[in-house]
């Protein structure tokens, strides 16, 4: 496998942009395979399995990233938006457009209760994601030839909660708080959808001697 990467950093304030360009020769990758075949009840279902694939041509790969940090007082915008472009889906797909956004408060309680509070999203458009295999714990391309499925166009939005006391962190979180008012097709990868809203916390103490 041959790899050419050609990229750049542009920076200013609190903004940078980054824009790589790469080419991938002999490029190797887990595809997943459906054989039709007629079971002992004679029903026409399929057989599914992982084969090992070696693309002997080149693909470029582009991606453009713009990284924004914004900052007035205890209030902090943190986002992340990037573009992407495959020269072959096929083989190694990728979203069109991703993003990411962190809306949060950080102060300090009495000088010594760090406090985050606030909110992210994050997004990308839809694409034929790879699928999860449990044959072999990989990922593997959607069958080209076969029934393949799109996973994306959908927000994952969480609510938060961090805390710092001395040598204890501890946070409480509401994950996919977006589940209890939207609608659509909660999957970041086939087949295997997001968990509706769960709360959760938990709490971390550094021990030093």
């Amino acid at each position: 496998v041959f790899s050419t990467r050609v990229g750049g950093d542009l920076q200013y304030k609190g903004t940078t942009l980054s824009v790589n360009m790469e080419t991938l020769q002999n490029y190797t990758y887990f595809s997943a395979l459906s054989t039709p075949i007629v079971n002992n009840e004679s029903i026409s279902t399929f057989r599914h399995s992982v084969g090992v694939r070696q693309h002997s041509g080149n693909i470029q790969l582009f991606s453009a990233v713009l990284r924004q940090k914004f900052k007035l007082g205890i209030l902090h915008w943190d986002s992340e938006l990037a573009y992407q472009a495959s020269s072959n889906q096929d083989v190694l797909p990728v979203p069109a457009f991703t993003g990411y956004t962190n809306l949060y408060l950080s102060f300090r309680i009495a000088k010594v209760l760090g406090v985050e509070f606030g909110a992210d999203a994050r997004y990308f458009t839809e694409y034929y994601a790879p699928n999860y295999s449990p044959l072999t714990g990989m990922f593997a391309t959607q069958n080209p030839e076969g029934e393949r499925v799109k996973v994306g166009n959908y927000p994952i939005m969480n609510v938060y909660a961090n805390f710092h006391l001395s040598k204890c962190r501890f946070y409480v979180m509401a994950s996919h708080i977006n589940e209890t008012f939207m609608t659509g097709r909660s999957f970041l990868v086939p087949h295997y959808p997001i968990n509706p809203m769960t709360i959760k916390f938990g709490i971390s103490w550094t021990f030093h001697n």
